[in-house]
């Protein structure tokens, strides 16, 4: 991979996680349902007029949730997609950055080179990792089976069948929107 395309996922990166992480406006949240089960609801945020962010959580526990994100911009420029994991909880996690993704047997790994921490003395931790997704990627990922995110050690989200027809859905909808 050239230096110039690295330089490109890595501010596509940061470009995506700070409008994931601002409070731009948005459409419906995606909700825990009374069940406990996640709500597959795509959410669309918006800067201006520069670009819009959908995303998907396709995984949510007490402390994780891992999404997929196409930014749009809406000057005609190719889309671009990430996978984040976000984790709130009490204590500090300290993610190093590397995230596996595995899809059937298939296993990609990621880094975030510059994963983001927030929080602690009496406040909630909140870290959260952002990777740049080529197309192939992304379409990999949303349409491959057997999902699974490992992005501490030891720490695996297991997406399952419901997510998993949520990401094709995803793919459909908005890879090239």
């Amino acid at each position: 991979m050239s230096k110039r395309t690295i330089r490109l996922f890595v501010v596509t990166a940061v470009l995506v996680a700070a409008a994931m992480a601002t409070g731009c406006s948005s459409g419906p949240q995606t909700t825990l349902e009374d069940s406990g089960r996640i709500s597959y609801q795509v959410q669309t945020s918006s800067s201006g007029e520069d670009y819009e962010v959908h995303r998907l959580v396709i995984y949510r526990d007490d402390y994780d949730s891992v999404e997929l994100g196409v930014l749009s911009p809406n000057d005609g420029s190719p889309n671009s997609y990430v996978l984040s994991v976000v984790y709130s909880g009490s204590q500090w996690r300290f993610m190093e950055g590397e995230v596996l993704v595995r899809v059937g047997a298939q296993l990609l790994r990621l880094r975030d080179n510059r994963p983001t921490r927030a929080g602690g003395h009496n406040e909630p931790v909140r870290e959260r990792l952002t990777v740049a997704l080529s197309r192939e990627q992304f379409h990999s990922i949303t349409a491959g089976s057997r999902v699974a995110v490992e992005y501490h050690p030891g720490t695996i989200a297991y997406v399952d069948r419901r997510a998993e027809r949520a990401m094709r859905r995803f793919y459909q909808e908005y890879a090239d929107a």
